[in-house]
């Protein structure tokens, strides 16, 4: 993640502003202008497809070591970890929504079921009394 002062540094940079001048009025050294500038002209590889990124989230896989791997722009993993965070848990909860449904819908059968069980029973033992 930038800080404020990298991204302004950024700014600055993109603007064409010198390095001293950036130095001075953000307070900064110019090896942090350089760390800074020399993240901007690195190449960053393009993020793998979703789907493979998803997966090794689901496999336990942190953001961080996906970005190690793939070398991918930091920024785009942590919205699709932010995303896939998300849509898990939605489906969570309406996995949990719909098990309780199906849940409710046995136990009402099971309900009916047995009371036509407990009929049968006590009929049966007024049969055998007789």
């Amino acid at each position: 993640m930038k800080t404020t002062v990298e991204q302004e540094i950024e700014k600055a940079l993109l603007e064409g502003a010198r390095w001293n001048v950036i130095a001075k009025t953000l307070h900064v050294s110019n090896r942090t202008i350089a760390k800074v500038s020399k993240r901007m002209n690195e190449v960053k590889s393009p993020p793998p497809p979703a789907s493979q990124v998803f997966t090794m989230f689901e496999k336990g896989t942190s953001p961080m070591d996906i970005v190690k791997d793939t070398n991918a722009d930091p920024e785009i993993i942590l919205e699709w970890f932010d995303a896939w965070l998300n849509m898990n848990k939605g489906w969570r909860s309406w996995r949990e929504f719909t098990h309780e449904q199906e849940r409710t819908a046995k136990m009402q059968e099971n309900d009916g079921k047995e009371a036509h069980r407990r009929r049968d029973w006590r009929e049966k033992l007024r049969l055998e009394k007789e």
